[in-house]
């Protein structure tokens, strides 16, 4: 019995750390902004226009991004007011999890 509970802690020991390390790295840096901008942009189509800014309204952390758009077209179209971040670049054929 005793054997059998120290191969059992043992196991479970190993899977602990083991998970720890089978645990995804975030690539995109400072996506809780709270590095205020930093790594973090705006794209505004043609006839728009706005402005990035860290805002202390926030899900997790103690901050958020704002995107305060001052100018749009007659006709808006919510994709051309977009938050990008500039350390990532997405390239074909690779996977990204």
């Amino acid at each position: 019995m005793l054997i059998h509970l120290k191969h059992t802690i043992l196991i479970l020991g190993c899977i602990f750390y083991t998970g720890t390390f089978l645990i995804g790295q975030n690539i995109i840096s400072n996506g809780d902004f709270e590095n205020n901008t930093s790594g973090w942009d705006t794209y505004f189509a043609s006839g728009y226009a706005g402005s990035l800014s860290q805002n202390s309204i926030s899900h997790s952390g103690s901050y958020s991004a704002r995107i305060h758009v001052t100018q749009v077209p007659s006709t808006p179209q919510v994709r051309y007011a977009q938050l990008k971040t500039t350390d990532f670049h997405i390239q074909a054929g690779h996977d990204y999890h």
